[in-house]
């Protein structure tokens, strides 16, 4: 017991507690399950509460998947309705795409079972929301910081990172790229050989 509360703590990004919040059908629900389970403290920032949960009921990014997850289970079952449904219409469905193609291959159930299997994981998953959700806002420990640090945020900025959220994406792509076009500019350049002849005189 007493080696398990030295483990280090974790700071959590909304990803992982919304790969949790959603489980199984996150595609990194696995190895947010596995973050949850462990033994290690886990923590969170005051910013990343509200993006998940935002400050009322129906807010943040863990409701607006869970619609968007529901939403899903209502077209696959309009589409078996009006027998339109298809093997193929499966990637466009970002929570159930892959799981619903993994049921097809494996177990092959007719139309109606699919529609039962529908039913099942719809009320389970709405059965289990705010219990899940309870459990992650006594599992998660809020951290508020008193201070700021400059020297680690401008760190983190000349850092490369990878994120889900387009705006993200575009935002670092035209920063690297300007920052390209400022170190290969003619007066970087002339700069550049400038320093390089003082260098060489002293």
């Amino acid at each position: 017991m007493e080696s398990e509360n030295l483990l280090p703590p974790l700071f959590l990004d909304s990803n992982v507690i919304v790969g949790h919040q959603l489980s199984p059908y996150h595609r990194i629900s696995e190895p947010s399950d596995n973050i949850f389970q462990g033994k290690h403290p886990l923590w969170w920032s005051d910013k990343v509460r509200f993006e998940c949960y935002g400050h009322g009921k129906y807010h943040g990014v863990c409701h607006t998947q869970c619609r968007a997850f529901i939403r899903e289970i209502l077209r696959i079952k309009y589409a078996i309705d009006k027998q339109t449904f298809s093997k193929e219409q499966l990637k466009q469905y970002k929570y159930l795409g892959k799981i619903v193609e993994k049921l097809l291959t494996e177990q092959n159930p007719t139309e109606e079972q699919l529609l039962i299997w529908l039913d099942l994981s719809l009320q389970s998953y709405r059965n289990n929301y705010n219990i899940k959700k309870a459990y992650i806002l006594q599992r998660l420990t809020l951290h508020t910081r008193e201070t700021d640090y400059p020297a680690i945020t401008n760190r983190i900025k000349d850092l490369i990172f990878v994120s889900d959220n387009s705006t993200h994406v575009t935002k670092a792509a035209s920063a690297k790229k300007n920052q390209r076009r400022r170190r290969s500019s003619p007066c970087s350049k002339l700069r550049n050989r400038k320093m390089l002849n003082l260098n060489a005189r002293s």
